[in-house]
């Protein structure tokens, strides 16, 4: 924090990296329908797209969104874990040997895809405690992801074209179409998904996608729920 009072966030950080992203969509959407979606600096529309909380965020590995990549880390965070426990172990009868087995494991976490990797450099500025601490929770996170929400391959790409749906439906009397030419988009819907795509940092077909949410019922539990939050605005920090 500075003398001002604010917190100053590494560029090379996570936090940077996810905000610029949010604020990046976030002006793109704005700009093409028109309207305020800064929600007062929370760029709530572009957050429940990336919704990184709820599962882990791959960022342009083509199709491996799911669970597929999220194991493959999870198997190297334990390796890394199971490394750093025996360089303790070894520290004071060979630390030659435990700073090997010390930088073994720290080369492998840093590796890993971004953005995960940038919470690991981030750990790494409190010290190798820090990143210790960082793997071990990792390892916890990744686990539940596993273990309680196996997501299928595109699940980010549905999930960014049901929240571009409910910002249509709440701030614009637009109504979403799944209209193109000679395979580009040309609704306002369809052109607007193809460009938050990549944005996202996902390679999808942006028809594929414009058709699942334009075919959703009004009903859908989470269209329903992500309207609600986008209509009750800004969230209110205490």
């Amino acid at each position: 924090m500075n003398t001002d009072g604010w917190v100053t966030v590494r560029r090379d950080s996570f936090d940077y990296h996810i905000w610029l992203i949010s604020q990046k969509a976030t002006e793109v959407m704005s700009d093409r329908l028109g309207v305020d979606l800064s929600y007062e600096g929370q760029n709530l529309a572009a957050a429940l797209m990336l919704n990184y909380l709820e599962d882990p965020l791959w960022m342009e590995l083509d199709a491996e969104y799911g669970t597929r990549q999220t194991e493959r880390t999870l198997a190297t965070l334990k390796r890394a874990r199971k490394l750093f426990a025996r360089a303790r172990a070894e520290v004071r009868n060979c630390p030659e040997t435990a700073v090997e087995w010390w930088n073994n494991a720290a080369g492998q976490v840093r590796r890993l895809p971004r953005p995960t990797s940038l919470l690991i450099n981030q750990s790494e500025r409190l010290g190798a405690e820090g990143l210790e601490a960082m793997v071990e929770k990792l390892c916890d996170l990744y686990e539940i992801y596993v273990e309680h929400k196996p997501l299928r391959g595109k699940d980010r790409a549905r999930r960014t074209a049901l929240v571009l749906r409910a910002v249509f439906e709440v701030h614009t009397d637009i109504k979403p179409g799944k209209s193109s030419k000679h395979g580009a988009p040309s609704g306002t819907f369809a052109k607007l998904l193809d460009e938050l795509f990549p944005i996202l940092g996902i390679k999808a077909n942006f028809l594929t996608y414009t058709r699942y949410a334009c075919e959703l019922p009004n009903d859908h539990p989470t269209l329903v729920e992500v309207k609600n939050v986008l209509q009750d605005g800004p969230v209110k920090l205490t």
